[in-house]
């Protein structure tokens, strides 16, 4: 053995302890990582949910920065306000709040309008083909589900899981906007 021993290159001997002992500490750590990986899923968790609003908000700031320096070039053409970029947000938002309401305004007023133009009979008959139309696809899909066997349970969960993605894909924007 100490022949073996002595025919060994210790250069090349070196290089093998530490090969051994990077996998050894690797498989360590995976192992450290597999037995806590409800600590990390909780973990991942809270971290999306900060840096979700962060991004959005920078997004935000990134779409709005044109605007802003633009109104600010208007307001502070001899840079001598400070306050020029506070206005210029405010400006801002207050330009793409109001564009957006004038698209939703639009919007409603031309579905009113045509609401407003059909006559009574019209929308009987189109209320009872929506009815009978209903019936067809509410007993087709009662069918399905029947003859699917899926629980009620997980039919719910999944109209949870959708709720929940759209309440938090509301929060993410509302607080995005407040970070940019």
């Amino acid at each position: 053995m100490k022949k073996l021993i002595e025919k060994l290159d210790p250069k090349y001997l070196k290089v093998c302890v530490y090969a051994a002992a990077t996998v050894i500490i690797t498989f360590g750590i995976m192992a450290l990582l597999v037995s806590t990986r409800g600590l990390w899923i909780k973990l991942w968790s809270i971290f999306t949910a900060v840096l979700k609003p962060i991004i959005i908000g920078a997004v935000i700031s990134y779409l709005f920065m044109p605007i802003v320096n633009k109104i600010e070039g208007l307001i502070n053409k001899n840079k001598e306000h400070r306050w020029a970029r506070s206005v210029g947000v405010f400006l801002t938002f207050i330009i793409v709040v109001a564009a957006i309401s004038l698209i939703i305004g639009i919007i409603v007023s031309t579905v009113y309008k045509n609401i407003t133009m059909l006559d009574l009979e019209t929308m009987k008959g189109f209320y009872n083909s929506i009815q009978t139309q209903y019936t067809n696809i509410y007993g087709y899909f009662t069918d399905q589900l029947d003859g699917s066997k899926l629980p009620a349970k997980e039919i719910s969960s999944f109209i949870a899981k959708i709720t929940g993605t759209t309440k938090s894909v509301i929060s993410g924007l509302l607080f995005g906007s407040i970070f940019s």
